[in-house]
Formats: C-alpha cells, sequence, structure tokens
C-alpha cells in the first residue's frame, strides 16, 4: 500500500467532511461552475494538470519532500525564475536548510510550489512518468492570493514537465 502524506491524509479527511456537511471544494481549473475565482490573482507559476492526468500517478511520500523557509525561499524563488524544476545536489539541499532522508538512491530537485493559504492546507506532490504534480489543497472562505514557494523533492529520476496547481476547500 502506498504511504500518504499527513498533509493529503488531512486534505482528505477535510474533503470528506465537507462532503459530509454540503460544503463545497473548489479545485482551481473547475472555477467555471463558480461565480468567482479562488483567487485574487493568477501567478504565472500555475499550470493545473490536464483532466487525463492522475490514472497512474504516484503520491510522494512526506519525508520525500521538504518545504523550504522564506529565507531559503526567496533564493529558490529567485532560481526558478525562468524553469519549474532545477537538479541538486546534496550540498545545494544542505545549503536550503533541507537535510536528505532517503540516501544516495534518490536524487534532490528544487521545484516551483504555490499555495493559497499555507497556513490550513499542505502539499500532496505525485509523480506519473517523467511528469510531477506539485498540489497543494487549503481551507478558505472565498478567493486567495497566490503565493509562491520551492519545494526540494527527493526522485528517482528527473521531472521533465511539473505541474503546479491550488485547490480550496470551503
Amino acid at each position: 500500500m502506498k504511504r500518504l502524506s499527513l498533509h493529503f491524509l488531512s486534505f482528505v479527511l477535510t474533503v470528506l467532511i465537507c462532503g459530509c456537511c454540503g460544503l463545497s471544494i473548489k479545485k482551481a481549473e473547475e472555477i467555471h461552475h463558480y461565480s468567482s475565482p479562488i483567487w485574487t490573482s493568477k501567478d504565472s507559476w500555475y499550470s493545473p494538470s490536464p483532466p487525463s492526468y492522475g490514472s497512474h500517478d504516484v503520491l510522494i511520500s512526506r519525508n520525500q519532500f521538504h518545504e523550504l523557509d522564506s529565507v531559503h525561499a526567496e533564493m529558490g524563488m529567485k532560481m526558478l525564475e525562468n524553469v519549474s524544476v532545477i537538479p541538486l545536489t546534496r550540498k545545494q539541499s544542505a545549503d536550503f536548510g533541507v537535510t536528505l532522508t532517503q540516501g544516495d538512491s534518490l536524487k534532490p530537485y528544487l521545484v516551483r510550489a504555490l499555495s493559497l493559504d499555507k497556513g490550513t492546507g499542505g502539499y500532496s506532490p505525485s509523480m506519473t512518468g517523467d511528469t510531477l504534480l506539485i498540489s497543494h489543497g487549503s481551507l478558505g472562505r472565498g478567493p486567495g492570493e497566490m503565493h509562491r514557494n520551492c519545494l526540494i523533492v527527493e526522485l528517482k529520476t528527473e521531472p521533465h514537465v511539473v505541474y503546479v496547481e491550488v485547490s480550496l476547500a470551503e
């Protein structure tokens, strides 16, 4: 059985609670069902996965991805201005304040990430072939501002396509 991240399990629980209570889940690319978008402004890093994505995706374990703190994220965001993923060495990961946990079988990659409300949600990265999806789900009331961030993700192979999306449960 695949190991699920605590953030993903928390988001799934939120979805179940919202469904039982009649609350709505808004995914960014499905906003046409609502009178207003779930964001106040759309960031250029936003790139939702196509509807066909996800049939064979593998959730990335919580101990394989690391959110950067605000100081290191600023440095990472500058590096990711024109690309969505950058291979790193173990030393470079340490320079970002990240201690890698998976040994030498996985390699670290700096990747783009977005969130609407970091305080009420979490990241759920997944991989299908050479395609990486960085998804952030959160709770909120009404539209929120997209916030840039960076993750270091430990993977077997370098992703050639990266999708970055957000979702909101109200």
